[in-house]
């Protein structure tokens, strides 16, 4: 009995050691491994960890579909289990629609993508305030437009070049300084509305901080490239650059 209560001890010990690894994992840029640290400690938040380190991994460090593809469905059935355990996370959610999101992209299916606006949508009215959840709904909007072109985007699933820029704006209203948010969006007007200073305005701050986790290190070298390509003057140097910087852009 008493090794019994002993060994529960050291598991409920264990488990927020195990989360802090997961997160430090994520923070040093180590995605995969942060994944599979965060799904030994079965909570909501370190399987919504579980979800964004395995989207990370899908969209920017593979190269092969058929893989990329497997990573998305683990990353959505991360995210699933997280809204079991707890049905209003919001960041769950927004994981599961973005896994969603992906699948859309690299399947080119208009109702998976669909789907994946739904929910990003939901978000934005459980968490008006949220701005992962209107960078989301902007990063839809924008690579939808970018992939399937204006009209066809508009006509095949509801996706607006004006509406990704204003969900943008909304997102950055409420996190000015977050790199990712900034390279994101700068990625998706780079091809929408290419303005050089509005660029400029939107990557200088990213390319020049310091700090945060692993995936803003990740978008802050991808502001840089995209700033170089932008100081550098060449006609279409901003667009490649871009083209790289988007999710996904290792596969061919």
């Amino acid at each position: 009995m008493k090794r019994t209560i002993a060994a529960i001890l050291l598991m409920a010990m264990a488990q927020p050691v195990q989360a802090a690894g997961a997160d430090a994992l994520f923070n040093a840029g180590q995605f995969a491994a942060a994944a599979d640290a965060a799904r030994m400690v079965p909570t909501a938040d370190s399987l919504t960890l579980a979800a964004r380190a395995t989207l990370v991994v899908a969209a920017y460090e593979v190269d092969d579909k058929a893989k990329a593809l497997k990573l998305i469905a683990e990353a959505e059935a991360d995210a699933d289990r997280a809204l079991k355990q707890a049905p209003d996370k919001v960041d769950a959610l927004l994981q599961k629609a973005i896994a969603i999101g992906y699948r859309a992209k690299l399947t080119r299916s208009p109702g998976a993508a669909k789907d994946a606006r739904t929910l990003m949508e939901d978000a934005t009215r459980r968490a008006p305030k949220s701005a992962l959840a209107w960078a989301s709904l902007g990063g839809w909007h924008g690579e939808s437009v970018v992939t399937l072109g204006r009209f066809l985007a508009g006509t095949m699933v509801g996706a607006k070049a004006k509406a990704g820029i204003a969900a943008y704006d909304r997102a950055l209203a409420l996190d000015p300084d977050s790199p990712v948010f900034r390279t994101l969006y700068a990625i998706t007007l780079a091809d929408l509305d290419p303005d050089a200073q509005r660029l400029r305005t939107l990557l200088t701050p990213a390319a020049r901080g310091t700090g945060g986790d692993g995936f803003d290190q990740l978008m802050r070298a991808r502001a840089r490239a995209l700033l170089a390509a932008l100081d550098g003057g060449k006609a279409g140097a901003i667009t490649a650059a871009a083209a790289k910087a988007r999710p996904f852009a290792r596969i061919r």
